[in-house]
């Protein structure tokens, strides 16, 4: 009987190289014209390339066989999502690979779909390595994708801090502003990654820089309960009496989600420093301030049934006798708190009504279940 062939397809190479068979792959190249394989025949259902997953699995080998055998990398046609194979290795920091690519001419300033540079697609990991790889080779450090971020603010966003002093150093701008006028020493503060906005700050970070809500670092860092980044950019000198669009301050915004720690720090700096202008000549103390609706600090805190936060600021001389809509903030917080204690009772005989639900079964529960239905109760009790 006479011999057959195993016929062989395009395809078959996207497989080997998933698999990261070396072997496979060059059998494979040797009976494909490169023109076959490099055309849009060669992908897989996501349109990614031979080339492009040998990169992201970080297959050295396979990548130079590949390039070897006639790929052409400075005419890539990108995947379903506009990446590139040099995407691909920086996604996952194959810093060999991304040598390897830019040696064989990749584009280094191509973006995907999503206006994502390499470069960005390699800060947002924080690949120093790669980063520094990039720099070198002509990434442009400044460009920015379709929400207008640079590299630098996707570094920040993330905490990735030596990223963040390569880029600096390889000349981004540190008061680049993104499409709601963010910069990166506010996405850092949001984030509550100290040690980048300490390194934001010393690279000349503007602190008065706001969003296009009027907001500021300091704002957002007191806003999420960062106690220690509000106190490094209060030393660098923040303005603790800035205000949002809605005359909104860091110490309202403290005040509004419970930070009391935030409260208490903010009310001692602005009493040892010294006040705005018109506040000294109306005689109103940082704390008495109000928003375009009226409200202060002190109802922000009531409104939302923080108990400590309130003492902290009637201590801190908060007058609580001024009323927003007819009540004073006392009385916004004592029905709040029986707001609160009425769920909690609702919630504590719920919980009983189940439990005796389940003890009334025990006895036709295995050991085990009966323990993980007491469990589950006491867990969704505590919640």
């Amino acid at each position: 009987m006479p011999t057959t062939r195993t016929r062989t397809h395009p395809r078959d190479l996207i497989f080997a190289v998933k698999m990261g068979n070396d072997g496979a792959v060059r059998r494979l190249l040797k009976r494909y014209d490169a023109k076959i394989w490099t055309g849009l025949e060669r992908s897989d259902e996501k349109g990614s390339t031979a080339l492009m997953i040998a990169a992201l699995d970080g297959h050295e080998s396979i990548v130079r066989l590949l390039i070897e055998a006639g790929g052409d990398v400075t005419d890539e046609i990108p995947d379903d999502n506009g990446w590139t194979a040099l995407m691909c290795a920086a996604y996952d920091g194959h810093e060999s690979i991304v040598r390897l690519l830019i040696e064989g001419g990749s584009d280094v300033m191509g973006r995907d779909d999503n206006g994502w540079t390499v470069l960005m697609i390699a800060a947002q990991d924080g690949h120093e390595s790669t980063v520094r790889l990039l720099i070198e080779a002509g990434s442009d450090v400044n460009a920015k994708n379709n929400s207008c971020y640079t590299a630098l603010m996707i570094a920040a966003q993330n905490g990735h801090e030596s990223t963040v002093r390569l880029l600096i150093e390889g000349g981004s701008d540190v008061n680049a502003k993104n499409n709601q006028c963010g910069t990166a020493l506010m996405i850092a503060a949001s984030n509550g990654h100290e040690s980048t906005v300490r390194l934001l700050i010393e690279a000349g970070s503007d602190l008065r820089a706001r969003d296009e809500d009027g907001v500021t670092a300091l704002m957002l860092a007191a806003s999420n309960g960062y106690e220690s980044i509000v106190r490094l950019l209060i030393e660098a000198g923040s303005d603790l009496r800035a205000r949002d669009e809605d005359g909104v301050t860091a110490l309202m915004l403290a005040a509004s989600n419970g930070h009391e720690s935030i409260v208490r720090l903010l009310m001692i700096k602005e009493a040892r420093g010294v006040r705005h202008w018109l506040d000294t000549w109306l005689g109103i103390p940082g704390v008495q301030r109000k928003d375009i609706n009226g409200q202060t600090a002190l109802m922000s805190a009531a409104r939302n049934g923080h108990e400590s936060t309130f003492h902290a600021l009637v201590e801190g001389g908060a007058d609580d006798k001024v009323k927003f809509n007819g009540e004073t903030a006392v009385q916004v917080l004592i029905e709040k708190v029986k707001g609160k204690q009425q769920n909690t009772d609702a919630a504590r005989e719920h919980a009983q009504s189940v439990q005796q639900l389940i003890d009334e079964d025990a006895q036709r529960l295995p050991t085990g279940l009966y323990m993980k239905l007491c469990d589950a109760n006491k867990r969704a009790y505590d919640s």
